[in-house]
């Protein structure tokens, strides 16, 4: 019997033709109308694959018909390739992989990533290219290509990572699932559990949230395609899945919260309410600010966002006695401290500035600040905060949760905390701030203020307010309001000429403009003495004459 070992010489018997690196010929386990069946030397061994699908005993079991023997030094050399593909369906390398009996698996990839100057946590998951046409499709990772393509054959959409258990893709490569929800099916060991911990790492700094499915009874080592080969699929896969949470009610369901919620304002029992430390200002947002609901302050660069920001949190912490989450990715704790001592003392930085002659003036001004250094100190408000310069709202999400008694949550400001995800607009980014925002009031059901900086359009004596980088904010905020300062030079000094809160919208009521004093060395705004311009509006409408 004819016992050709090599590649070459079982092309030849099969009439393959000779290609760049490989062989081509029609498949000797079907009828081949079209070659499908290509013959690789690998190792030293012929490695063989059938593009149509075609068992390995099927094609081993024809081999041997024919009296093609494979020899002694192993069995069939079975290649599976994948494609990996990028987002705009381009291939990008293929990942092969290479069976035997009794000898395991290789895997490598053609060409050679450093052929492409790629490293592996660079390439795309596969299926990357699948994403485009099912746009907000939930999506389940797994670990390697087989698993993935089991998980599509249980009609869900599978993407399987390329990088092996040890490592994990990069930011720029899990980006691309920005909006879904993603589940993560880990193998069924400590490997694979590692290996999604980290890519759940990763899409958590994405702001991107992540489900892991858990299959409690699987084998060592389990994973998709075992779960599919136990017989099982879509029914029992949603299983798996933790149940949907029902979020629709009938709206007679809202009738009696609204009436007590009435009967409250008239009683004008604001005890559920968050003040502002600002008297009209409460009173015109009906007691204060309200729980669940998304307050957009914005005020352009250098206009007193932060100081107004700070005031509301201390007044909120001091009126209600609950904990305030105050979110400073761009000042530190002790500059804001500072900012503090400088308001309480009412007395400013440059009153204690060491060109000043020793004497009166600057003696009393260090002592103004050491008493009211000891009476904030002494008085100890919750007042969280959170200084971290890489913050994004996920991780005030997590935080926000473990503070006990949370009243209220400042965050300072919006473009700071937006995550910079590659290849996503920043309008998006900055939006879903808001989209998070409400998320977190709901959840907590406390008044969540956003800060944001906006830029100022004169139209003859009417102005308009525009959000920088992204209108979204705005849709998502039950409260807008802009702190809008006019600014003149005395003495070669820039100082605040007039200053107002201006209501743009407002969910509980009219908007409306509120004249306020500013001081930015003494970092302080406070209600003027001059009536508010819509003063002349009681809050409660005398009565209808009989």
């Amino acid at each position: 019997m004819n016992q050709p070992q090599s590649a070459a010489e079982i092309a030849h018997r099969l009439g393959a033709k000779r290609m760049q690196g490989y062989w081509l010929g029609k498949c000797p386990a079907h009828d081949d109308g079209k070659p499908s069946f290509s013959i690789r030397e690998f190792e030293g061994r012929p490695t063989f694959r059938c593009f149509t699908g075609c068992s390995r005993d099927e094609i081993k079991a024809r081999l041997s018909a024919m009296g093609i023997d494979l020899g002694t030094g192993g069995d069939l050399g079975w290649e599976t390739a994948y494609a990996i593909r990028d987002a705009d369906g381009k291939t990008v390398a293929e990942h092969v992989r290479i069976d035997r009996a009794g000898e395991g698996k290789v895997v490598f990839w053609r060409p050679k990533l450093s052929e492409i100057e790629k490293r592996v946590t660079e390439m795309p998951l596969y299926g990357t290219e699948l994403l485009a046409s099912r746009p907000g499709k939930a999506v389940v990772i797994t670990e390697g290509e087989k698993a993935a393509e089991a998980v599509r054959r249980m009609e869900w959409l599978g993407l399987g990572t390329v990088t092996g258990a040890a490592t994990a893709p990069n930011e720029a490569v899990l980006s691309i699932l920005k909006g879904r929800k993603v589940y993560l099916w880990p193998d069924n060991d400590d490997e694979g559990r590692s290996h999604m911990a980290r890519i759940a790492a990763t899409l958590k700094r994405l702001e991107i949230r992540t489900i892991t499915i858990s299959w409690p009874d699987a084998p060592a080592k389990g994973d998709a395609a075992d779960f599919v080969g136990l017989g099982r699929g879509r029914k029992e896969l949603e299983a798996l899945l933790p149940a949907p949470r029902v979020r629709c009610r009938v709206l007679a369901d809202g009738i009696k919260p609204a009436l007590s919620e009435l009967d409250r304002f008239t009683m004008g029992d604001f005890s559920d309410r968050v003040p502002t430390g600002l008297a009209t200002l409460d009173r015109r947002l009906r007691g204060g600010l309200r729980g669940g609901e998304l307050v957009l302050l914005g005020a352009p660069t250098g206009s007193g966002k932060t100081t107004l920001v700070q005031q509301l949190a201390v007044a909120a912490a001091r009126g209600s006695g609950r904990s305030v989450l105050f979110v400073s990715p761009e000042m530190s704790i002790e500059q804001l401290a500072e900012r503090e001592i400088v308001r309480e003392s009412r007395r400013e930085l440059w009153d204690r500035n060491p060109w000043l002659n020793a004497g009166p003036l600057r003696d009393s001004c260090v002592g103004d600040h050491a008493r009211a250094a000891a009476e904030i100190y002494a008085e100890r408000l919750p007042i969280m905060v959170f200084d971290r310069t890489d913050v994004t709202m996920l991780d005030i999400i997590d935080v926000a949760g473990e503070i006990e008694n949370l009243g209220l949550v400042v965050i300072d400001y919006a473009q700071q905390v937006a995550s910079d995800t590659p290849n996503v607009p920043r309008y998006l980014l900055v939006g879903d701030v808001g989209s998070r925002g409400v998320e977190l009031a709901l959840k907590h059901d406390v008044p969540v203020i956003v800060a944001s900086q906006v830029n100022t359009i004169k139209e003859g004596r009417s102005k308009m307010y525009t959000f920088r980088e992204t209108q979204i904010l705005e849709h998502k905020a039950s409260v807008v309001l802009i702190l809008d300062v006019e600014w003149a030079e005395v003495n070669g000094i820039r100082r605040p000429e007039k200053a107002e809160i201006v209501c743009t919208k407002n969910r509980s009521g009219p908007t409306f403009r509120l004249d306020v004093s500013y001081e930015p060395r003494l970092f302080r705004i406070y209600e003027s003495d001059a009536q508010s311009s819509w003063a002349q509006y009681p809050l409660i409408p005398p009565a209808m004459p009989a």
